[in-house]
């Protein structure tokens, strides 16, 4: 069976579809597309390259859209930091330890608190060697988890403190209110 290139094309084009759907799986449906049995050799190789070309192109698009999402998932991610913090901030000024709405409850609980550490000053930084809190890498920086333990012991640091840290969770509600 002689086949025209618009043929070919679509042929290539089907095949295509097929793998992206089956997400490049080669299911038996798509493996009898790709035998192409009922065209002639010189069809088949060119059958080939027109979808070797496309299965590239869409590659290469999907790769690129990947890296482009994943700027949209790290601008959304920063989004929903911005968005919790201001509820924990809002709750924390008001003193609520829950919030709820009709479908959703929003919960705020104390966890283990954190380290916030001040630029050291040059004394700073030898006292807190001389007491072995601070690693020694090529540039020494204060260690978080042996100041935490320190300031833990009751000892104060002038330029180290506990901050307290807050988690918050969403839950759906078991049982939803009624809309008022």
């Amino acid at each position: 069976m002689k086949e025209t290139l618009n043929e070919i094309l679509d042929q290539a084009h089907q095949i295509t579809k097929a793998l992206i759907s089956s997400e490049g799986e080669i299911t038996p449906e798509i493996e009898l597309l790709i035998n192409l049995q009922e065209i002639s050799l010189h069809q088949k190789v060119d059958a080939i390259a027109y979808i070797e070309a496309q299965l590239e192109s869409n590659a290469a698009l999907f790769k690129a859209k990947a890296s482009q999402f994943a700027l949209i998932a790290k601008g959304l991610e920063r989004s929903q930091d911005y968005l919790r913090n201001r509820v924990k901030t809002e709750m924390l000024s008001r003193r609520l330890k829950s919030l709820e709405g009709l479908d959703h409850r929003i919960t705020l609980s104390e966890a283990p608190s954190k380290v916030a550490v001040s630029p050291l000053t040059e004394d700073d930084r030898l006292n807190a060697k001389a007491l072995g809190l601070l690693r020694e890498r090529i540039i020494e920086d204060p260690d978080k988890d042996m100041i935490k333990a320190y300031l833990s012991a009751g000892r104060p640091l002038a330029w180290a403190h506990l901050e307290p840290v807050h988690s918050l969770r969403i839950s759906v509600n078991a049982k939803p209110k009624e809309l008022l």
